[in-house]
């Protein structure tokens, strides 16, 4: 199970990663595979990641920008093989082909 922490800034401001990132310890025994804080508007996301999908594919990492959005889940999509050939057939481009991206 991955662990996830984030603030957003009411007041309008950027994301404060020097609030998220020191939070993250407290969380590594949910998650002891990765750690990462993203960023994006007023928003700042934190992860400690398990892996259980996508364990090779470093583009999988959360949290999982696309764009202007930003992406923190704890799960596994167990048939994102099919979403990512679908999406593909729409002419989404993906950049990598995990379970993250095929719901971001």
């Amino acid at each position: 199970m991955c662990g996830i922490v984030g603030s957003i800034d009411l007041a309008g401001g950027t994301g404060r990663r020097e609030w998220v990132e020191p939070l993250l310890p407290s969380l590594a025994h949910r998650g002891p595979d990765d750690q990462r804080v993203e960023t994006s508007g007023p928003v700042a996301f934190g992860h400690t990641r398990l892996s259980i999908v996508g364990v090779d594919k470093p583009h999988a990492r959360q949290p999982f920008s696309i764009e202007r959005n930003l992406l923190n889940f704890n799960g596994a999509i167990y048939n994102f093989q099919d979403v990512l050939r679908r999406l593909k057939a729409d002419r989404i481009r993906m950049r990598g082909g995990s379970d993250t991206e095929a719901i971001g």
